[in-house]
């Protein structure tokens, strides 16, 4: 992704528009290409879950419902959904029988996701939340990166536990958006 970018800083910097646009619609072909899937209504978020699907194999998956088009920018959608997923997928991987819940509720004008998966440890911090269980540097800005793109679009986190299970609630009140060319962004 690094170098994707490197690229693209360069086509902006020598004005070469027309060569940006096509290095763009590549990347965007090769997005659409690199996710088999198509659960969840979201081309970005379907990579994400055929990621983590592929890194976490032993994890039984339940998707229901489909993302609606959202009028968040596509970078926030891939940082909410990289975290929300992959808390759940590498808490879950550690528990006896591995399972995530996905679902997804539309009434207009907002959106509800709930994500629902057992787990091995879950450690509270006193505050009402959680604290990250991993250890070692870059660990521990999920939940921070979830809340943060959540306050972002004035929505809506809850955390809970409950009979072995961790679940994650999160509601966007406005955040329906308009079909666009990525589904993406209004």
């Amino acid at each position: 992704m690094h170098a994707h970018l490197i690229d693209m800083d360069m086509l902006i910097r020598e004005k070469r528009y027309d060569e940006l646009s096509e290095y763009v619609q590549q990347l965007d072909d090769s997005v659409h290409a690199l996710s088999p899937i198509s659960k969840t209504g979201n081309p970005y978020i379907d990579l994400v879950f055929a990621d983590l699907c592929e890194i976490f194999p032993d994890v039984k998956i339940e998707w229901n419902g489909k993302m609606p088009p959202l009028s968040m920018k596509a970078m926030d959608v891939c940082t909410l959904s990289y975290n929300l997923l992959s808390n759940a997928f590498e808490a879950a991987h550690g528990a006896d029988e591995p399972y995530v819940s996905v679902t997804v509720r539309t009434r207009e004008p907002g959106v509800m996701l709930t994500i629902k998966n057992n787990y091995d440890t879950v450690v509270p911090d006193g505050k009402g939340g959680f604290c990250s269980t991993k250890q070692g540097q870059g660990h521990g800005y999920g939940i921070a990166n979830i809340k943060k793109c959540v306050n972002k679009y004035q929505g809506k986190y809850v955390a809970s536990t409950e009979n072995g299970f961790f679940e994650t609630r999160i509601i966007f009140f406005d955040s329906l958006g308009t079909d666009s060319e990525d589904g993406v962004e209004a």
